[in-house]
This record gives C-alpha cells, structure tokens and sequence, in this order.
C-alpha cells in the first residue's frame, strides 16, 4: 500500500495516504452518488477505478459495493457493502451470518447496528429546501393521486407489488378520472385509461397532483424506508405511504398519510377525496418544516459520503497501524 499526503485538504473526509479504492455496482438510480463519491476520492488522492465481476479484485485496499455480490465474498474483508435492496430483492441482505467479515455493511436494520461490522443506511435522495410552499400548483388545479411504478410481480409474502395493481385495479374500474399511472412496462396493455405513460422525469407529474401512492416493494418492521418519500416531499405532493411500520421513527408523522390506517382503498380514497385545502394545507407545512430541519440530512447524499469515507478512513488507518 502506498502512502502519501492528499494534495487537497477536504475537511474531515481526506485520509492521511492515498489507496487504490474500486467502486462496483452502484446502481443506476444513484449515479449522481457514483460519481459524487468518485470525485471525492480522487480529490482525497485516492487511486479509484470501476470493477465488475470479472476485475481482479486482489490489489485494492477498499471496495466499495452497492448490494451483496457473490462474487465479492471472497474479498469481504476489504469490502464496504451498502444495501440499497430489501431481503425481497436480495434475500442475502436478511442473512447477517453472511454479511458478517466485512468491513461495515450499511443496512437498514437499525437494530443490529450495535454489532461490529455493520452501520446503519439511510437512503441517500436528491433533497430539496423549501423555503414556503408558494411555489406550489393551486389546490384547486391539481389533479387527485398518481403513481408511478414499474408493473412487477414477485411471489413473496412481504411484498407489495401486488397492492400497487389492486389500487390500479381498484380506480380503473371506480374512479378513472381521479388517478394517473406512470410507469415504464407492464402497465400499457389493460390499464387504460389510467395509464397515461412512461415517466421520463417524476417532478412534473407529482407537482400536478395532491397525492401520489409511495408504497414499498415490501411490507417490513425494519427502517427500510426508500427515496420515494423524498420525491414526494421534494416536489410538495402529500405522499400515501405504505412499507416500514416504523417509518416514524424516521419521518414525522405529520408529512404524509399513512395507508395502514385505512381498511380498505375505498376508505382511503373517500378520505383523500374529500379533503379541504385547509387540512391539506397542514401536511405541506409539515413537508415544509421538515426539508428545514436537521432530522433530513441523513437522506442526503453528503451525509452517506460523509458516513462512507468515515468508515474508510478508520479501516485505513486501522491497516497503517498494522
């Protein structure tokens, strides 16, 4: 390992020698995060080069892994995994006999985080402050819930793709004018005339729309909570949340509707349907309130690379030692 002194002193992220880092797999929803933590490294004097399964893996210090890769187990011990997917997804992200050797896998069950060789995640999403809500589409010209989802099926107990074409079922057939569907495949082919499309960037719909369908791919009691609250909120449409059953551990209550508080999706819909601009005026000022606080700065992607290049640095420094 070679060691030298970074050119660029980057507050507390620089580490004190530079490492040949690899960086695989990093999703394509979170190339901004790819690219951001690639640019960082190298201003720190890392080394960094993209991998795949076919790299040689042997000369890196630190690899840098966007969800479990078998073929990275081997290397475990130089890896730091972050799990974007739920077990649904990738069912190795439950079995945390597995995941143990590795350098730090960033998961979201908080609750083994205590243990050594885990930290917890939290979604890192494109975040905005909002200063007021004027910026906002009248209430009166805004169309009433939307969805935008791919059509996908798993056959899980947990899962909730299910439940996303039961409420495409559900205002196909009793309220179509009240509902937009967005997706990218699956939808075009019976599902008119809800259907109106592939979405090619989300903020032009949401802003048109008082509510837009945030469910999970799963139902869990972990803090798995992904980036579709924080596109709602970004965008200042009320989010009709259904996945973590502790997601107010996380986010407050106030800012979004919680489908799990409802017996069936014509409760809900009579619920949204009926609401004045007044009371929905208090789930904006909640949305509001929270992009100004602290608490929202963990789902940021400053913050995980904060978090990433703090788990480096100790590593690295740990092997200086040794």
């Amino acid at each position: 390992m070679k060691f030298s002194i970074a050119l660029c002193l980057f507050l507390s992220l620089n580490s004190l020698f530079g490492a040949k880092i690899g960086i695989v797999g990093w999703r394509r929803q979170h190339r901004y995060l790819k690219y951001y933590l690639y640019n960082k490294l190298i201003i720190s004097g890392h080394e960094v080069d993209y991998l795949w399964d076919k790299s040689d893996f042997e000369p890196y210090d630190v690899i840098f892994a966007c969800n479990f890769k078998s073929f990275l187990e081997p290397f475990k011990h130089k890896v730091i995994m972050t799990c974007f997917e739920p077990e649904v997804i990738i069912p190795e992200h439950a079995d945390f006999d597995r995941l143990r050797g590795y350098i730090s896998v960033l998961t979201w069950n908080h609750d083994i985080c205590s243990q050594k060789g885990f930290d917890k995640f939290y979604y890192p999403t494109k975040h905005v402050r909002h200063e007021d809500s004027s910026s906002m589409l009248p209430f009166q010209e805004r169309k009433l819930a939307c969805m935008i989802n791919s059509y996908l099926v798993r056959w899980d107990p947990k899962e909730l793709y299910s439940i996303r074409r039961n409420i495409v079922k559900f205002y196909k057939r009793y309220h179509p004018d009240d509902f937009s569907l967005y997706g990218k495949r699956g939808w075009n082919w019976g599902y008119e005339p809800v259907f109106k499309g592939f979405a090619k960037k989300k903020s032009p719909i949401l802003r048109k729309h008082k509510f837009n369908f945030c469910f999970e791919n799963w139902d869990n009691d972990f803090h798995y909570v992904s980036e579709k609250l924080f596109q709602s909120f970004n965008d200042l449409c009320v989010p009709i949340y259904l996945g973590s059953s502790r997601v107010t551990d996380l986010i407050p209550k106030e800012t979004f509707i919680d489908a799990r508080k409802f017996k069936s999706l014509k409760e809900l819909h009579e619920f949204i349907n009926s609401m004045d601009e007044s009371t929905y005026q208090t789930y904006i000022d909640a949305i509001v309130t929270f992009s100004q606080s602290g608490k929202i700065y963990k789902y940021t992607k400053d913050y995980q690379e904060r978090q990433l290049f703090t788990i480096m640095n100790k590593y690295l420094d740990q092997s200086k030692k040794h």
